[in-house]
């Protein structure tokens, strides 16, 4: 590999990594917490991976809307955990369908 693509391999060891500690640290919270910061803890996984897709370049139309979606209703979604649920059960079927189609 050149060293021109030194920098941009840099940018994604960086970022990939940085992300997966957060999903690690996020995983050790979940030792301390109640059980109902664990569908929180990886909806925000979820949305901090669709943004790391993004900034890389390999987020499709449908995640960038999922990415409005969440960030839309977050607050909300973050005080009504019966809403939590049914909001990540209609979006899990959502994707489930999007990847069938693709």
């Amino acid at each position: 590999m050149s060293d021109n693509n030194k920098p941009y391999n840099n940018r994604i060891n960086k970022i990939t990594t940085g992300y997966i500690g957060y999903v690690f640290s996020s995983a050790l919270g979940l030792f301390e917490e109640p059980k109902e910061y664990g569908p929180m803890r990886l909806l925000f996984a979820a949305e901090k991976a669709i943004e790391l897709f993004e900034e890389l370049g390999l987020c499709n139309e449908p995640l960038k809307q999922l990415l409005v979606t969440i960030n839309e209703n977050k607050e909300f979604l973050l005080l009504d955990y019966k809403s939590l649920e049914k909001f990540i059960e209609k979006e899990s079927i959502r994707l489930s369908r999007r990847v069938k189609e693709i």
